[in-house]
């Protein structure tokens, strides 16, 4: 049975780090709305920003990969120390959020107090968390209990809301599959991507999920240029949900490669990138994951409104900017006293 403390797996580190810097292109993209599509260049915004798509499933994904299966010692030590993690940086940002609205962005108070609630902003991620958290104690019991098989039954069920949800049809009627639809399902999901033995090779695997990645990204990408009417792009979309599944898979298979093989020219060159320098970029990446949701949309913002930011050619600029100034703040305040704990770092 899972314990409490578990080792960092590194594919972890590398599909959380990989989520975030996804994340903060995708927000940087949202800056050139809205998308054209004639040239290559002219149209990268929009293809950056359906590619990016899969990082907010990948970390829901993740939570589950870590979160299930475990023994919390009861439900107040559960609460505690999952909504501590979440709660405190929600609560650090927030005010100087809404700070910012008004007296930067000069935003009226009524745009300003919607922040919080994460109407059309950026919060959302948090909110949603925080109700999947409420309801988390009550699927780790029954992944507890059924194993495997209670989580292939969950995402049977899951999978048909998605598909209903993809092509406009969800609800179904009057058929109640609330308690198994929207972002819980990829909780579950994770936690058998991770945990699924599957009797096919890793070089197998892993061209399989690139596959289905590419496939179901550039399947996304052509409804959503093409503005197709009544089917689902984003991240209750099949196409996003088998996307993430592929990139999950080629992640996971690749290092269990490695792993197996360690004196192959990948395994070597695997074990330099997770000990050497890569490495720790990619742990505190992930470790600092969090912090930066948090903070890189204000930074944009900012810069926007100070900047006017419309030139295409300043995309890969502004986002790598953002990217290291949001990475290097989180960090800053993770290593700082009584701050640490609202920086989103752990």
């Amino acid at each position: 049975m899972a314990t409490e403390t578990k080792k960092r797996i590194f594919y972890f580190d590398e599909l959380r780090a990989l989520a975030i810097i996804f994340v903060v292109l995708c927000h940087a993209c949202i800056l050139f709305r809205p998308f054209r599509y004639e040239t290559l260049t002219v149209s990268m915004p929009g293809i950056f920003y359906v590619l990016t798509h899969v990082a907010v499933p990948i970390f829901f994904m993740l939570s589950g990969a870590l979160l299930l299966n475990r023994d919390y010692h009861g439900l107040s030590a559960f609460f505690k120390k999952r909504f501590s993690r979440i709660l405190y940086p929600f609560l650090f940002w927030i005010p100087i959020a809404i700070i910012i609205s008004l007296f930067i962005l000069h935003n009226s108070y009524n745009d300003a107090f919607k922040t919080f609630f994460g109407i059309n902003r950026w919060p959302w991620f948090v909110w949603t968390m925080m109700g999947i958290y409420l309801i988390l104690p009550v699927i780790n019991s029954f992944v507890r209990e059924y194993g495997m098989k209670g989580c292939e039954y969950f995402m049977i069920i899951w999978f048909v809301t998605i598909i209903l949800n993809t092509f406009n049809h969800y609800p179904f009627y009057q058929l109640e599959l609330s308690y198994f639809a929207r972002f819980i399902g990829y909780l579950v999901l994770g936690y058998w991507l991770a945990n699924k033995t599957v009797n096919i090779s890793d070089r197998n695997m892993i061209l399989f999920g690139f596959l289905m990645f590419f496939a179901s990204i550039s399947i996304d990408f052509y409804i959503f240029m093409k503005d197709i009417p009544k089917i689902e792009t984003k991240y209750l979309s099949l196409f996003v949900v088998l996307a993430s599944i592929g990139l999950f898979l080629m992640f996971k298979r690749y290092s269990h490669y490695c792993d197996s093989n360690p004196e192959s020219l990948l395994g070597r060159a695997h074990s330099k990138i997770e000990n050497g320098i890569v490495g720790k970029a990619v742990l505190s990446l992930s470790v600092c994951s969090y912090g930066m949701y948090l903070v890189n949309s204000l930074l944009y913002k900012i810069i926007d409104k100070v900047f006017h930011v419309n030139q295409l050619r300043l995309l890969p600029i502004l986002f790598i900017g953002v990217l290291i100034l949001s990475w290097l703040l989180v960090y800053v305040l993770s290593k700082i006293p009584v701050l640490d704990k609202f920086s989103g770092a752990g």
